[in-house]
């Protein structure tokens, strides 16, 4: 189990300058990835894009590439002859001095020269860095939220045997109240007949036993989905959402007060589990 919550960072150096690479992840049904990176790695963009797509299945991804400094001794001394000679050739034919040039320009220009030919291949060991840190920390919330979750499940599995116990015979002493009240109203055979399959009808419209069959299966595979390897989050989303509507139904048809309590119980806790699923990847 995975969160979609996360953040990592990494810094690293690179033709002569320091970076610093951040990626923050949040929840978001698909995945949808943001980036914010120098103009010189523009020419980059669609390859990131598609690195951290190989690697994330879902969350809204924001990832920022900052200079942090520039390494002006990391400059190679073969870089600034060239500069300096094309440089000295311009200034002569635009008729301009070479005095004009100074070491600070060739500096500057020699930093932006070497940062032109940066490929995927140079920042995909950092970049790679950065999002195994990321995923380590989804890895890390996934299991305090898989230990939530199963604490929760417990609850729920608990609450519902209560259910069970309370409800349990109450369809016979829903029956044998009605028959008793039939009974003082001194019925013919005729009406008494008809309000026996009444009381039937009535009987029966109160069972519960699918929606607590359903809800307990609903269940098993929620338990089963937080132990496994596998994408999960969608699934949690749709299976909470079946839940309520068996504990909506579980809720009309009983006529039980207690039944009535625990069921909103259990409420309370599936929108706890509700929030949390939202952040599942």
């Amino acid at each position: 189990m995975k969160s979609m919550t996360a953040y990592s960072q990494v810094l690293f150096p690179l033709k002569s300058r320091r970076y610093r690479l951040e990626v923050q992840s949040l929840n978001k049904k698909g995945l949808d990835i943001q980036t914010d990176i120098p103009s010189i790695f523009l020419n980059l963009n669609i390859p990131i894009r598609l690195y951290i797509a190989s690697k994330l299945e879902r969350g809204s991804i924001l990832l920022r590439l900052k200079e942090e400094s520039v390494d002006k001794v990391g400059i190679h001394e073969e870089d600034i002859h060239l500069l300096k000679s094309k440089l000295v050739d311009l200034a002569t034919k635009s008729g301009f001095s070479k005095d004009a040039i100074t070491f600070e320009m060739l500096l500057d220009k020699a930093t932006n020269y070497q940062t032109q030919d940066i490929e995927m291949k140079d920042l995909e060991p950092h970049l790679n860095e950065c999002l195994d840190l990321l995923i380590k920390m989804r890895i890390n919330e996934g299991q305090r939220l898989k230990a939530d979750f199963t604490h929760r499940f417990h609850l729920i599995s608990e609450t519902l045997k209560q259910i069970e116990t309370l409800l349990a015979g109450s369809s016979i002493k829903v029956k044998n109240k009605l028959l008793e009240r039939l009974k003082q109203l001194e019925l013919s055979g005729h009406d008494e007949e008809r309000l026996l399959k009444e009381v039937i009808y009535y009987v029966e419209k109160q069972d519960v036993t699918e929606e607590l069959t359903r809800l307990k299966s609903h269940m098993i595979q929620m338990n089963d989905l937080i132990n496994s390897k596998e994408s999960m989050g969608r699934k949690l989303e749709f299976l909470t959402q079946e839940c309520f509507r068996e504990l909506n139904t579980l809720s009309a048809k009983t006529s039980e007060l207690g039944v009535i309590n625990l069921t909103l119980m259990i409420k309370t806790e599936f929108e706890k589990i509700k929030e949390q699923v939202m952040n599942i990847e």
